[in-house]
């Protein structure tokens, strides 16, 4: 998604939430170590009163960046149910972007007939392979932090940790 983009516009649209401003029970793996403690990359929200949604929603709800969108968002609204491993594929019940309210039912995926499951399995198969390369190189990057203060040296800040995955980014994406 964000090859196509400037980096000022990547950095523009993205947020580091503390570990206390989100509930990641189970996925450790996803947050940074950073000087100014732990933290997850996410889209920016818009926050009014209680509720946020994502910058990149219109004022009628729509994404309007529909073709760049990434993984995550195009695979919603499909997801795999926790119980069933990488068997099976399960909807959300809500219109959370992201979601996390878990799964209301599950797609037969099992007839050859059905193209849009099939879209919708591989599309989140994309999807579940960019988080495990992503939760790869966040472990790495942790690593390197800890690494860091065993030898006595401040970790790296925010800004540091977000151009280092644009640089990463940019030589995972072949260029056209």
């Amino acid at each position: 998604m964000f090859a196509a983009w400037g980096r000022t516009q990547v950095e523009e649209c993205i947020e580091l939430l503390r570990s206390d401003e989100v509930d990641m029970t189970g996925e450790p793996e996803s947050m940074a170590l950073l000087r100014e403690g732990r933290h997850l990359l996410v889209l920016k929200h818009r926050r009014e009163g209680n509720s946020a949604q994502c910058v990149f929603l219109s004022e009628f709800g729509s994404c309007t960046i529909h073709t760049l969108r990434p993984s995550p968002c195009r695979a919603y609204p499909y997801d795999r149910p926790s119980s069933s491993g990488d068997q099976g594929l399960g909807l959300h019940p809500t219109l959370l972007c992201p979601p996390e309210t878990g799964v209301h039912s599950l797609v037969g995926l099992s007839r050859g007939d059905c193209q849009p499951a099939q879209k919708a399995e591989e599309t989140v198969t994309r999807r579940d392979d960019e988080i495990e390369r992503h939760a790869e190189w966040i472990a790495h990057w942790n690593r390197k932090q800890r690494t860091r203060l065993l030898l006595g040296r401040v970790p790296l800040d925010a800004v540091h940790f977000v151009h280092a995955l644009l640089n990463e980014a940019e030589t995972a994406v072949p260029s056209t």
